[in-house]
């Protein structure tokens, strides 16, 4: 398939991606070193999925505002790229409960 890239880079986010999902904290390291690496290639789309992962790394570590930049950031990034599947992932996360820990915020 000749979408799918298997270097280093890519490996790295993959694992960053499922750790995020599963709320382990070491997923944030592993996409801040997979972000330095993808960042200057300019690959939208998957800048767009691997900060969508470090928002959800960072929420489910507690720490709100890195989450919050990191998806303001992804926002941009799909809607460049036109990517509705990150757009909507970035959605559920968004909501108010969703980086609040299920309190209303504002």
């Amino acid at each position: 398939m000749p979408f799918l890239m298997l270097d280093r880079t890519h490996l790295l986010r993959w694992r960053g991606h499922c750790l995020a999902r599963l709320g382990v904290p070491e997923a944030i390291e592993d996409l801040i070193r997979a972000l330095a690496d993808i960042a200057h290639l300019g690959l939208g789309r998957a800048e767009a999925g691997l900060r969508t992962d470090l928002a959800t790394a960072y929420a489910a570590c507690g720490d709100l505002t890195q989450a919050s930049g990191q998806a303001r950031r992804a926002v941009e990034l799909s809607k460049r790229s036109g990517s509705v599947r990150q757009r909507a992932r970035l959605a559920r996360l968004l909501e108010p409960r969703a980086l609040s820990g299920g309190e209303q915020v504002e």
